[in-house]
């Protein structure tokens, strides 16, 4: 079984591959997508070009009915809610496991994928920044697809944004508020970027048969 993980009025499905513009960081151009830094403007080209190649279709991968693939979007936006918690003591990563085909995958996120192993079968996609939330909305087909809504107008969302730009001067950010020493104990080391969603669809070996 092939799973695909998310570490959550229709809109068009996107179109074009994310390709950003790079940055330099003291000398150094970093890619504005995963964060990798090259000495050289021509290693971060060769690396932009590189994943321009894992969103070209392969013959080997199904082209799929667009209602199914709208369908499946619709599972992936309701698996998502679901792992979305209600209250602070569960605040933090949140992962979304649920079975999938490689074309299923390729259907819903081509031109965002950032990383192929054929070797390991293994694809991954990295969003992060403001911008995200609506990029994630047009490929899902789907705004508010980040939001769980609850009883008394309480809510839970997706922050993809690690940042206070939304607050005004002199409050303190909610979250960081809400957060209880022990849970700030857990999040000092965290194992994924903070503010950041990654797709991954990883091919499993079937162990069910000898």
């Amino acid at each position: 079984m092939n799973q695909a993980v998310v570490s959550t009025g229709a809109l068009p499905p996107s179109t074009t591959t994310q390709i950003t513009t790079p940055t330099t960081n003291d000398s150094r151009f970093e890619c504005n997508i995963c964060g990798k830094l090259f000495k050289k403007r021509g290693g971060l080209t060769r690396h932009l070009n590189t994943i321009i190649k894992y969103n070209s279709l392969r013959p080997d991968i199904d082209a799929l009915p667009d209602n199914t693939v709208h369908q499946f979007k619709a599972i992936l936006v309701h698996y998502i809610r679901k792992r979305l918690p209600k209250g602070y003591r569960q605040l933090g990563k949140q992962t979304v496991s649920i079975p999938a085909t490689e074309s299923q995958f390729y259907a819903v996120f081509k031109n965002y994928i950032h990383y192929y192993s054929a070797t390991k079968g293994i694809y991954k996609c990295i969003f992060r920044g403001g911008s995200s939330n609506q990029i994630l909305a047009n490929i899902l087909e789907m705004e508010g697809w980040e939001t769980k809504f609850y009883d008394q107008r309480q809510c839970t969302y997706v922050v993809l944004c690690d940042d206070d730009n939304n607050i005004e001067d002199g409050d303190e950010n909610p979250i960081t508020a809400a957060l209880t020493y022990e849970t700030i104990k857990k999040l000092r080391k965290p194992k994924c970027v903070r503010g950041q969603l990654v797709v991954e669809w990883k091919k499993q070996k079937n162990t069910d048969f000898n």
